[in-house]
């Protein structure tokens, strides 16, 4: 059978709705990849720029230990230790003070003491020549 000219205006109208639906489609697919594939680098990068900072972090950590000579974790116990040691070397000098100190007074009251006896040996003695 022969198509009219409005079944051919109809059919060819048709064909060219199918066909831009076909095309929006298709682009809302490409679309849709594009944006995946835009998400997954964009995960990527962030997981790479991640294990970048990690790793100059990693790098500025050996770069002070050689410049230190030792790690972060020695560098706590050399401070520990420096501050136990100042803690001992304080306790040692007011522990000599109080040494100094009670040294000077035993001297004072052994002075005094002998001074007494001295007295008392003098007094003794005169008391016998009466």
């Amino acid at each position: 059978r022969d198509l009219n000219v409005l079944e051919v205006a109809r059919s060819v109208d048709q064909a060219t709705k199918a066909k831009e639906q076909l095309a929006k489609e298709s682009i809302h697919r490409a679309r849709d990849e594009v944006a995946a594939r835009k998400a997954a680098l964009q995960a990527q990068m962030r997981e790479q720029e991640q294990r970048l900072l990690e790793e100059e972090k990693r790098l500025a950590n050996l770069e002070q230990e050689l410049k230190t000579g030792c790690s972060q974790d020695e560098q706590r116990q050399v401070q520990a230790l420096r501050s136990a040691i100042e803690g001992d070397g304080r306790d040692i000098r007011n522990l000599e003070r109080e040494v100094a100190s009670k040294l000077d007074a035993m001297r004072r009251a052994t002075d005094a003491y002998v001074e007494a006896e001295e007295r008392l040996s003098t007094k003794r003695a005169e008391r016998k020549k009466r």
